[in-house]
This record gives C-alpha cells, sequence and structure tokens, in this order.
C-alpha cells in the first residue's frame, strides 16, 4: 500500500478514535444536552427529538459524573497512546514492530475503555422511555449510516488511479 493511503487510512482511524473519546468529554460537559452545544449538534441536533424531560437531563448529567472517574482517565490514555502510535506510524523509519506494540496498546485502551463505556450507555439506558430508547436507536443509525457514506467516499476516492 502506498504511504499516502496508509497515511490517509491512519488519519480516519485516528480520527473515529478521536471522535469516540471527544463524545464523551463533550457529553460530560455542563449542558450537553443543550441544543446549542457540541455533543448535541455532533448528534445532529436530533437530542431535541427525545425530549427528555429535565429530571432525565439531571439525571443524564449525574450518570456522567458517576463515570467520569472511571472514563476521564482512560479518555485521556487512549489520546496519549494514539498519539504515540501516530508519531511511530509517521517516523521517517518504519519500525513494524513498533507499530504493532503501540497498536496493541492502544487496543487495550480501547477495550478498557469499551467496557467503561458499556457501563455509562447501561445507566444511561435506565432514564430513557421506551419511546426515546427507540428514537436513540434511530438517531444512531442515521450516525452509522453516515460514517459508512463517507467511509465509502473515501474508499472511493483512495480506489482512483
Amino acid at each position: 500500500m502506498k504511504k499516502p493511503r496508509i497515511l490517509t487510512l491512519t488519519a480516519v482511524a485516528a480520527g473515529l478514535a478521536l471522535l469516540a473519546s471527544a463524545t464523551y468529554v463533550w457529553a460530560a460537559s455542563p449542558g450537553a444536552f443543550d441544543e446549542h452545544r457540541p455533543f448535541a449538534l455532533m448528534m445532529g441536533g436530533k437530542l431535541r427529538a427525545l425530549n427528555f424531560t429535565p429530571a432525565q437531563k439531571t439525571a443524564a448529567q449525574s450518570a456522567l459524573k458517576t463515570h467520569a472517574p472511571t472514563m476521564m482517565p482512560l479518555v485521556r490514555k487512549m489520546v496519549s497512546e494514539r498519539r504515540a502510535l501516530h508519531d511511530i506510524v509517521t517516523a521517517e523509519k518504519v519500525d513494524e514492530s513498533a507499530i504493532r506494540a503501540q497498536a496493541g496498546r492502544v487496543g487495550q485502551v480501547q477495550a478498557e475503555l469499551a467496557v467503561e463505556s458499556s457501563r455509562l450507555v447501561a445507566d444511561l439506558r435506565k432514564i430513557t422511555t421506551p419511546e426515546q430508547a427507540g428514537k436513540l436507536r434511530e438517531i444512531e443509525k442515521a450516525i452509522r449510516e453516515r460514517i459508512d457514506h463517507g467511509l465509502d467516499k473515501a474508499s472511493d476516492w483512495l480506489a482512483q488511479p
């Protein structure tokens, strides 16, 4: 694979990892569920469709704050490990064993973060009504479709001679 393609794919992967980490950071911010906050904007402004009550907003913020002592160090570690991987990938000399070792460390942190994220999601699900949960699944589906569309466009662009 050509170096520009590797760099492009690495940038896409790093962007997706950063998006996942940033999602938590934004969501944990005060007022994250207000319509003009970055988390709401990232969700396409569709959180309003969930019609959270003030009590649900308070409960969501409480859940985020409860998980913050566990999640934030993992998010910071993920960012640090991803930056280290980026530095190794973009180094002048290709060191495959160093890349694989660092990618393994990224994977370990990502696994820890995924487990903690699932615990947070479980707590957030407890505060939603069945109708809100259905709408949230629709929002998640739309986001995945946008990401897939973007990946398809990137693949098409990379496939061009």
